[in-house]
């Protein structure tokens, strides 16, 4: 070629010279002695050289001209390199997004037939996904996705780490935390590769930002990393200052921000991020005036430096209108949540007065700012009501909260994760009890009591919501789905469930690349059954959780009395339900109260604490305990009949035993027999969700084993402590099981043979498990929580972890976890204890009998034996535990009578009898025997009234 030179020493001084040099170049293109080729790779060498002096308008011409040449040829390599000039050209000129998107989506449809069909494909749609990136979110996602699997075939690093960063951070953006963590974890591992301290830097405080929000406090070291790379970052700053502040550390949050102040120069946006966060830390520290000012600078330097309806000035416009709501200045508050819910919709009329809003499909999908704007606009209305009285502003405010509900359900169906579906619970919740607030208000209002059922609807519509959406999905799926694809899902569950487990006992960064590759495997292939499967991915993301209460009603036992309660901020409210009877109340929270609460969990469960100080732990429980009863049940039961109890327990009212609450203050010492204890007058159970009770259902299992029981005394261990949460001896366990074995003549794998193979084996094929092993909680990492069973010969794996459970499909009708902490564990928001139990419950278990705390070895197999008597004779579960409880405190001595012994056992579920298949079978057999034998009598009658005649 000979135009190189040439291109090379050309130096362009002026517009003449400009205008000249592109007429000399069109000529030499149309010189005879040049092919098409060369002609084209000139005029793209041509716009390289008008790049470098900035005159991009100049070279967009030549490389369109270049891209047709090579198009009609099928140039792959010459055709993709004059797109990636093009692609700069367009982002300098500041070329419309929409048109951008145009030109690579038509030239999609244009490669077909290249040779690299494929790698073209894979930077197009990255180029499409990036600018849609800040105009549609959803759009970016699906073209990443799409062109993830090329890129990742096609082994281009440059292109991958673009992928893995910005999906990630999409994803981020959108709620799926754990999603993007996965991603942005894969880049940081190709930006170290690469050496790209820069974009290191960038996605290592991503990353801290994302573990910022699963508040996990190993986001400080991501941040530090990040400005250990590159200080001068002003944006990692303020990020870092946020993790500060979201962990409770207000003064280093301080500290740590005013190292922006002189990083963020003349730039608006900047100014507007460092203005907003010190908004949110003088709002925290209560310094409302303050808070108010420094927001009107963010939003001063916003309107300079982002779009209106950018979501960056919407997330600031949401603190403005908080801000303002914390002042008691509802009518400012409102202008700013009404202009932002404006501003991130599309087709809703701009003149749209205050009282009304967006329809939901009109509302850009997956913001918090949408969600707090909603949420903070219902919040502004019912300030509005309590300086008015005007029950119209009670309408409105319900009508954004009903609204503020329903789109983050919906962005709930949107997160792939389940940690992530259950983070998004904080942001969901000030809807949801504004919604309940106004409800009750109402019902004060008009002296209509049906609104106490609208508020409970609210309460009801997002308990144990996750756990609903899960267990639907997997009916779903199990439906839909050829049992080939679903082994394959499986297997990569289980693969990730292994790596995680292998990672807590050797943090190897070589598992970190296996199980981070594994976890965008599932995504992939459940990207492709979404794909493949249309009706399963339309019936999927349109579940619903919906609250009948005619349904609700239908399951309850009759004389039984439902309890939920929904704790808010202030006040905890109580729902009570009867088969004919709905009535709410209210109750403040105090610090007294959650004093109180704290007090009578420690006097119960704390067995260091009962041992060592006998006298103040029985002071605690005798003034606690009547203190509670009046607070959460005192009321309800003086007004239903009710002759047993199913209690839907709320954040810290999960991890206490409700059969230990005195109905009446008591003066003498807690091991008198005549205690008045709330179990000695109900039965009791739990439950997830007054929803649970509809779509659940017992059959009567088809199992090889109608009992299935796992105990083992851990003979070699030499730890003396016999509870269930040391890993010490449990004399009593295998003796525990063998005993209701032979009750129940069923199986049992006691001692040497209780291992976590058999039971994985052996459990699906149980219609009753009993497992009587040590229980350990993991209150940081749910998933991680575990049974143990017994060691074997070749030093496998003996702990059964929660995340293995949660991919394991069982039958049993009822699951006995005589273990410790089985029914306790971190609290979620709106889904109760992540504990072991509710594994057992994801895993088909639609009973459960579990532990609040630390089991004691012998009182809990005196217990359980009583308790498999009565289950034997067709007692309901909630009866037969209750019963086994009151025997217990008849026959054991006061020192063992102690809640502690005996009141940490729970059901869970579904109360009613269990069914017993091979007692039926018994029966049959019997009456076939009984069948025969009357055959045989009428058979001798026969021949011997023949021979008579004869």
């Amino acid at each position: 070629m000979t135009c190189k030179p040439f291109c090379e020493n050309i130096k362009i001084s002026s517009k003449l010279l400009l205008a000249l040099f592109i007429g000399v170049s069109s000529f030499q293109y149309l010189a005879s002695d040049l092919s098409r080729m060369d002609a084209a790779e000139c005029q793209v060498e041509d716009a390289v050289a008008l790049m470098k002096t900035g005159a991009y308008e100049e070279a967009l011409p030549l490389l369109k001209k270049a891209l047709a040449i090579f198009e009609k040829t099928k140039a792959d390599e010459q055709y993709l390199n004059a797109c990636k000039k093009l692609e700069v050209c367009f982002y300098e000129l500041k070329t419309p997004n929409g048109e951008i998107i145009r030109f690579f989506s038509d030239a999609l449809k244009k490669i077909k037939g290249f040779k690299n069909e494929q790698v073209i494909k894979a930077f197009f749609y990255s180029y499409i996904a990036s600018y849609y990136y800040f105009d549609n979110r959803e759009l970016a996602i699906a073209n990443y996705e799409e062109g993830l699997p090329i890129a990742e075939s096609i082994k281009d690093t440059n292109l991958l780490s673009a992928y893995y960063s910005n999906l990630g951070r999409l994803y981020w953006d959108t709620g799926n935390h754990d999603r993007g963590l996965v991603l942005q974890l894969k880049a940081a591992h190709f930006f170290t590769l690469q050496k790209d301290s820069a974009n290191l830097a960038t996605v290592l405080y991503y990353i801290g930002d994302t573990y910022r929000n699963k508040k996990d406090f190993i986001s400080l070291d991501y941040f530090r990393q990040s400005l250990g790379i590159d200080p001068l970052n002003p944006q990692a700053w303020i990020q870092y200052s946020k993790a500060y502040q979201d962990f409770g550390n207000l003064d280093s949050a301080l500290i740590v921000l005013a190292e922006a102040k002189s990083l963020i120069g003349n730039d608006a946006i900047a100014k507007a991020d460092f203005y907003y966060q010190y908004a949110r830390l003088y709002k925290d520290k209560g310094n409302i005036p303050k808070a108010a000012s420094t927001i009107e600078y963010a939003l001063a330097f916003a309107k300079e430096g982002y779009d209106p309806d950018d979501v960056e000035f919407a997330r600031i416009q949401n603190l403005a209108g908080k801000i303002y709501l914390a002042s008691n200045n509802p009518d400012k508050a409102l202008t700013w949540f009404h202009n932002n819910l404006l501003r991130q919709s599309k087709g809703a009329s701009e003149d749209m007065d205050l009282t009304q809003n967006p329809a939901l499909e009109q509302l850009s999908s997956g913001s918090y700012w949408v969600l707090g704007s909603l949420d903070g606009k219902g919040e502004a209305f019912y300030q509005k009501y309590l300086k008015t009285k005007d029950k119209k502003h009670l309408e409105y405010a319900l009508a954004a909260f009903k609204l503020a509900l329903s789109y983050g359900e919906n962005m709930r169906l949107s997160y792939g994760h389940e940690s992530s579906k259950t983070d998004l619970y904080e942001y969901l919740n000030p809807a949801v009890e504004g919604g309940i607030k106004a409800a009750m208000a109402m019902a004060s209002e008009t002296g209509n009591p049906t609104w106490h059922e609208t508020a409970f609807a609210f309460a009801e519509r997002v308990k144990a919501a996750v756990m609903a959406e899960a267990l639907y999905g997997k009916d779903l799926i199990k439906q839909l789905i050829p049992d080939s694809l679903l082994d394959q899902k499986n297997d990569l569950q289980e693969r990730i469930a292994a790596l995680e487990i292998q990672l807590q006992s050797e943090p190897d960064s070589a598992y970190q690349d296996t199980l981070l590759e594994t976890k965008l495997l599932l995504t992939k292939f459940e990207n492709e059954l979404e794909t493949n499967y249309p009706r399963y991915k339309t019936l999927k993301y349109g579940f619903q959780k919906t609250v009948d209460l005619v349904k609700i009603r239908e399951q309850l036992a009759e004389d039984a009395l439902l309890v939920e309660y929904f704790k808010g901020d202030a006040t905890l409210y109580t729902f009570a339900l009867s088969k004919t009877t709905f009535k709410a109340y209210t109750t403040p929270i105090t610090d007294d109260f959650e004093a109180t609460l704290l007090q009578y969990r420690r006097a119960l469960s704390d067995w260091h604490y009962i041992r060592d100080s006998g006298k103040l732990a029985e002071q605690d429980f005798i003034t606690t305990a009547p203190k509670l009863y009046q607070w959460l049940l005192a009321r309800p039961l003086a007004e239903f009949g009710a002759k047993s109890l199913v209690i839907v327990p709320d954040g810290a009212l999960g991890l206490i035993s409700f059969d230990a609450l005195l109905t009446a203050p008591f003066q003498s010492d807690w091991t008198d027999p005549a205690i008045p204890y709330l179990i000695k007058k109900y039965p009791i159970s739990y439950d997830w969700s007054a929803g649970a009770m509809v779509s659940r259902t017992r059959k009567a299992p088809q199992t090889e084993y109608h009992f299935g029981g796992f105990g083992t005394q851990y003979e070699d261990d030499p730890q003396p402590i016999a509870m269930r949460s040391d890993l010490g001896p449990l004399p009593n366990a295998d003796d525990e099981v063998r005993d209701i074995d032979a009750l129940l003549d069923g199986a049992s794998w006691l001692n040497a043979e209780a291992t976590k193979d058999r039971f994985l084996n052996y459990a699906p094929q149980c219609g009753i498990l009993h497992i009587a092993t040590h229980g350990i909680l993991d209150e940081e990492d749910p998933m991680q929580s575990h049974l143990v069973f017994n060691k074997t010969g070749d030093g496998g794996e003996n702990r059964l972890f929660a995340s293995e459970l949660y991919n394991m499909d069982l039958h049993a009708q009822m699951a006995v976890l005589s273990a410790c902490n089985t029914a306790s564990g971190k609290v979620a928001a709106g889904e109760g204890n992540m504990s072991i139990a509710r594994a057992f419950a994801y895993a088909g278990c639609p009973t459960l009998v579990s532990n609040l705390w630390s089991a004691n070895d012998l009182a809990s197999a005196k217990l359980m034996a009583l308790f498999y008597r009565h289950l034997k004779a067709g007692v309901p579960v909630d009866e037969a535990l209750r019963a086994a409880k009151l025997s217990y405190l008849e026959t054991e001595p006061g020192s063992v009578s102690l809640p502690y012994y005996w009141a940490s056992f729970m059901v869970v579920g579904e109360p009613a009898a269990l069914l017993f298949p091979s007692f039926n079978r018994w029966l049959l057999a019997g009456g076939l025997l009984l069948g025969v034998g009357l055959l045989y009598f009428l058979f001798k009658r026969f021949v011997k009234s023949l021979t008579a005649q004869k």
